[in-house]
């Protein structure tokens, strides 16, 4: 058992690693994948918004191009929320 929480602290220890430093931040492994991980959340999250926003506009009275534009901002707006929001625990660490 021992011998296996020490791979596991290796391990750890290696993908924490800072690999280089962008700035005061350093980029690790973990880090890297945090900000991924981030990102791919808010991506999906604004789909999902996306797809909503058209089902609510689906029965508007509202040029087609309209309706799309809103999809289209609303979702982009959202990823850019979730790239600042990936970028706030990089910049401090």
């Amino acid at each position: 058992m021992d011998i296996l929480l020490d791979q596991i602290k290796f391990v750890w220890n290696l993908i924490s690693t800072p690999l280089f430093q962008l700035g005061n931040s350093h980029i690790s492994i973990t880090s890297f994948f945090v900000v991924l991980l981030i990102l791919a959340f808010f991506y999906i999250v604004s789909k999902i918004i996306e797809r909503a926003i058209g089902n609510i506009l689906k029965n508007k009275s509202i040029d087609p191009g309209i309706k799309g534009s809103i999809e289209r901002f609303s979702r982009y707006l959202i990823v850019l929320m979730g790239a600042f929001v990936a970028w706030i625990p990089s910049a401090s660490a």
